[in-house]
Order: structure tokens, then sequence, then C-alpha cells
């Protein structure tokens, strides 16, 4: 049949319910349009579209539906272009340790604009598999170290998911306070900015010794 996947962008798409948006590997769907514009596939829930399934295209990464699915901001990491240098990184994943494992991002906008919606990065914050146990006390201490012009949302699951918001009423994280998760979770970390914002985050594991 006819591929019914539409060309769009995020911020359009994720406003028809019963839709999904699907970044296909940040590879913008137009020719034409600017990058920043996030154009990628709107697709209806059951549709069958190989433009539309993650499990019938490499690389292609959908919400679970409309914004209010998901929510805001978390629906605006899933913007067409948000690639590793975008968001400053080499990848979304941050290891916790012992040691102080300190992360900055600047500037994480694909392109300066004018306009009241922005694309999000993400990180997912979590020790080594199997690396501790559960009953030692062990926990991660997130730190949002600063935050110029950029918000901080933190959010509890093994991906975007599956995620229950961290703060209460999913409230902007501030800067300075220490969020401290179980050692067996798994924080995610949403930063939305604006252009020349920029954010600093710490992240470790505090290990409690049990005589």
């Amino acid at each position: 049949g006819a591929d019914d996947a539409i060309k769009t962008t995020l911020s359009n798409c994720v406003k028809v319910a019963g839709y999904k948006y699907c970044n296909p590997n940040n590879q913008s769907t137009s020719s034409t349009a600017p990058s920043y514009e996030g154009y990628g596939y709107c697709c209806n829930l059951l549709s069958s579209s190989v433009n539309c399934n993650e499990d019938l295209q490499e690389g292609l990464d959908c919400t679970l539906g409309d914004v209010s699915v998901q929510g805001e901001p978390l629906y605006r990491t899933y913007w067409t272009g948000m690639s590793s240098a975008t968001c400053n990184t080499q990848d979304n994943r941050l290891v916790a340790s012992t040691e102080p494992q300190q992360h900055v991002a600047k500037k994480m906008v694909i392109e300066e604009r004018q306009v009241l919606t922005y694309e999000a990065c993400y990180w997912i914050v979590g020790v080594e598999d199997n690396k501790y146990r559960d009953d030692t006390g062990a926990y991660i201490e997130l730190r949002i170290e600063e935050l110029n012009q950029a918000n901080a949302y933190i959010y509890e699951g093994t991906s975007r998911e599956n995620v229950t918001a961290f703060i209460e009423g999913n409230a902007t994280a501030y800067a300075g306070v220490p969020y401290r998760a179980p050692i067996s979770a798994k924080l995610i970390v949403v930063m939305t900015t604006v252009p020349n914002g920029s954010t600093s985050s710490t992240v470790k594991v505090i290990k409690f010794l049990t005589l």
C-alpha cells in the first residue's frame, strides 16, 4: 500500500492526538527547510509504514505518541538533528562512579533563531551493570552545578519510553542541589536551553562501607 508517513516537523506532529513523530536517524526529510526545523515523519499509531516502525528501519527513533503521552520537555529530545555533537557529548549515557564525573554542555541548539520552542538534549545516568550491590546503602548523586539560560528536568527510568518524573510535578531541577537515587536506578536528565545557554552537571556514586 501507499506510504502514509507524513513529512513534517516535530512541533507540528506532536499536537495531533493518535499520532507519533519518528526521527529518521537525525536526517531531515526536507531538502529545503532549515535544519533546525526538525523534519521527520508524522505517523498514525497504527501505521505499518517502514518510516513509522523502529523494527523495520535502523536508526529510526519514535515518540510513544503526541505530546500528552511523554510530556514536555521529554518529547523534544526526539527532534531531528539532535546529534551527539549538538549536545556536546560522545554518548548520551553517563557512567556514575565513586569519582565525580562532570559533564558540560553549551549552546545545545542546532541553530540560533527566534522561535518559542527549542530542541532538547538528554543523558541517561547510571552505574556499570553488576558493579554495586543494592544492599550496601550506595546511591547515585546528581548535581546540576550551573544553569545559564537553561532548564534541567530529571526523570527515573531506563529509557525515555518508561520514565516517571523524579521531582514532584516534574518541576525543573535547581542548580547546586544534590539529587539522590538508589544505586540500582537510572536517571534521565533532559536539558533545554536558548542560544548561548549552557549547563554543567556532576554525577557520582556515594558508597557506604558496611562492617
